[in-house]
């Protein structure tokens, strides 16, 4: 069987997203998403749990992200597991999972810079994400 690494989630951005650039120019935006996730235990007691996603989002799709969102801002993300490896000064070896996003759509009302939702970015800029939230699989 082949293997298959796919990710879609949708939340809000718990921060603003953070942009660098690559010593070759490439834009790069950091952020995090929460996912809620609420169901009813076995008393029938509302339960909700949430999961932190750290992502990365490369070229024109992380200026889109800068420009087009801010804390709270609703978004459906699509992507790729990578591990983030990184050694501490103590010489201890550390890593961690984060998405590293191949296409985004904004979800709800309008972002700070008055753009409506919809908009889009994606790793490949000739190719197209959902174009309506009917696209939306869940």
């Amino acid at each position: 069987m082949a293997d298959f690494n796919k990710v879609i989630l949708m939340g809000r951005l718990t921060r603003d997203c953070e942009m660098r650039y690559t010593q070759s120019g490439s834009a790069v935006a950091n952020g995090c998403i929460a996912v809620n996730r609420h169901w009813r235990d076995n008393r029938g007691t509302r339960q909700k749990d949430v999961v932190f996603v750290d992502f990365v989002v490369w070229g024109v799709g992380a200026q889109n992200m800068i420009d087009y969102t801010s804390k709270g801002s609703q978004i459906h993300i699509e992507g790729r597991l990578i591990a983030d490896r990184w050694q501490q000064s103590d010489g201890t070896e550390r890593s961690k999972l984060k998405v590293s996003v191949e296409s985004f759509q904004f979800l709800g009302g309008k972002s700070r810079s008055g753009v409506s939702a919809g908009s889009t970015g994606n790793q490949e800029e000739d190719q197209d994400s959902y174009d309506s939230d009917e696209s939306v699989p869940f």
